[in-house]
């Protein structure tokens, strides 16, 4: 694979909210979490969210990319059942190279 523009070589992975069990319970249909993913080193190294509460998912995103996370630290925190927040760990757990 080419290096993409800017030099990273990176992958994006998503989960849709509609797969999410809290945004099923409250009715969403529309939305997603993209993380943005350093190919080599697997650090987040950004995100994308759309739709229900995502002014707060954005955060924990936020938080690991400045603590230099990998999507497996990610994968493997545990979020309560049901909460949006959820759709996070799920994004990271579709990941693979």
């Amino acid at each position: 694979m080419l290096p993409r523009p800017g030099g990273i070589n990176y992958v994006t992975v998503s989960y849709p909210l509609e797969d999410d069990a809290y945004a099923q319970i409250m009715g969403v249909r529309e939305g997603w979490v993209k993380l943005i993913i350093e190919r080599e080193s697997q650090r987040i190294i950004g995100g994308v969210v759309y739709g229900e509460a995502a002014s707060m998912i954005i955060n924990e995103i936020a938080l690991a990319v400045a603590v230099n996370a990998r999507v497996k630290d990610i994968a493997l925190l545990a979020h309560q059942h049901p909460t949006i927040f959820e759709s996070i760990d799920r994004a990271a757990i579709r990941f693979s190279l």
